[in-house]
């Protein structure tokens, strides 16, 4: 027995009666279950939670109500200006009001929509990328997690952004691009969810590392070329629509100004703010306001940068702090969804549940990279270990929020699903002797 391939105990494990509460169903069963499931408990929060829009949220649903009215005073907005990007969020939300009404449900039951159709996608990008069990554990960890839940009563852009992403993701591991049409998907996908929240780029520069080194230079050795073109083609569609999308804004008059960030710097002000831990800075703020924003503000905020950059001992010790208060701190989606509520025993309860299960996603995701880097057998899971480390690192320099973990999370859900298995894998191994 010790001997056994491990196809055989994989096997043995599928052919075992229980598993996540339905292994005797079949895949079709057990996903409309889990999504029903995810559906209902998203439902039922967001009815019984009647979270308002705050902060950002605030500014961009309050626009929403101008623009579905046929008012554009948000246009002359400081706040509009200096972040353009956040108009796409906006005219999704006048979208959804004008159609349906002014009713907060309207756009939360949206956002159970694109959450349940994340969920959705993690387990067929899991069912691909390793096996079945793995897609329903992917699946059914994602529709389950806490957070995932009780931001559906939050007014975030991302929610939507998410999904997008998530689903450029798939295009691009389902065949490797091999499909014929794979690559202009993968930058349709990224360049609509960059609409909504500013992480394109991101994605982008993730795929074409992923590209370069795991498919051109590793497996992919005989199709260099195509395989080279497509990805300088999902670069160019990309970039091209992000053109053709800001265009359109502009001459819509939706904004008078290009949809960009046009304080490119504050971020990395923000982030390599040692009194702060990376976080938000008022003093920071204060500091810049002087200055209007375009050339003057960045040159203020490059000095800065420039400045905290000087010191490289402490620079290391700021990166160590960040990396452990981001990852490390409680999840912020209780704070949101349950702001000016009075609800602290409820907020307690969440707390403790979303700290023991992100502990144990993340031990998982641990155990699944050990296991991978052993067998070197799936090269296409590197590409969101690479998209989770690139996201941290990047993390390293610039502002960090709790909440800013949701948009990687996916990734981590994939990761975990096949540490679990393999734990599962063994263990019915050992029980067999």
């Amino acid at each position: 027995m010790r001997t056994e391939s491990f196809h055989r105990v994989q096997q043995r494990f599928f052919s075992a009666k229980p598993f996540l509460f339905a292994h005797s169903l079949s895949s079709s069963r057990y996903v409309g279950i889990v999504l029903l499931l995810a559906i209902g408990v998203r439902l039922a929060w967001v009815l019984a939670i009647d979270t308002q829009p705050a902060s950002d949220f605030l500014f961009m649903h309050t626009a929403a109500l101008q623009v579905a009215e046929g008012k554009y005073l948000f246009r002359d907005s400081e706040y509009f200006l200096t972040w353009a990007y956040q108009i796409g969020f906006t005219l999704y939300e006048a979208l959804i009001i004008h159609l349906l009404g002014t009713n907060l449900i309207f756009l939360k039951l949206f956002n159970i929509l694109f959450s349940v159709g994340t969920a959705y996608l993690l387990y067929v990008i899991a069912t691909h990328v390793f096996n079945p069990a793995c897609g329903r554990i992917a699946m059914l960890f994602y529709a389950m997690y806490v957070p995932n839940i009780i931001l559906c009563s939050v007014l975030t852009n991302q929610h939507i952004s998410t999904f997008l992403f998530v689903l450029g993701c798939y295009f691009v591991v389902r065949k490797g691009l091999a499909a014929k049409y794979d690559w202009l998907l993968v930058s349709v996908c990224w360049a609509l969810g960059n609409m909504f929240r500013p992480l394109g780029s991101f994605y982008l520069v993730g795929f074409l590392v992923y590209t370069a080194v795991f498919q051109i230079y590793t497996r992919y050795k005989k199709n260099k070329r195509p395989r080279m073109a497509k990805a300088l083609g999902v670069l160019l569609v990309y970039l091209i629509m992000q053109q053709l999308i800001s265009y359109a804004f502009v001459n819509t008059s939706f904004i008078q100004v290009p949809l960009a960030n046009k304080e490119p710097y504050w971020k990395f002000v923000v982030g390599l703010n040692e009194s702060t831990l990376g976080s938000w800075s008022l003093e920071d703020d204060r500091a810049v306001a002087l200055y209007s924003v375009g050339e003057e503000r960045n040159r203020k905020e490059l000095q800065m940068i420039g400045e905290r950059l000087e010191d490289n001992s402490q620079l290391f010790v700021l990166f160590a702090k960040k990396f452990a208060l981001f990852w490390g701190s409680a999840d912020t989606a209780v704070d949101w969804s349950l702001k000016d509520l009075d609800k602290p025993k409820l907020s307690v309860v969440l707390i403790i549940i979303e700290r023991v299960s992100y502990l144990a996603l993340t031990l998982f995701g641990f155990l699944s990279v050990v296991f991978l880097l052993r067998k070197r057998e799936n090269p296409q899971v590197m590409f969101f270990l690479l998209l989770l480390l690139g996201y941290a690192a990047l993390h390293l320099v610039i502002e960090i929020q709790a909440r800013y973990r949701f948009d990687i999370m996916p990734c981590l859900f994939i990761l975990q699903s096949y540490g679990v298995y393999v734990c599962m894998t063994y263990k019915k191994e050992r029980s067999c002797f």
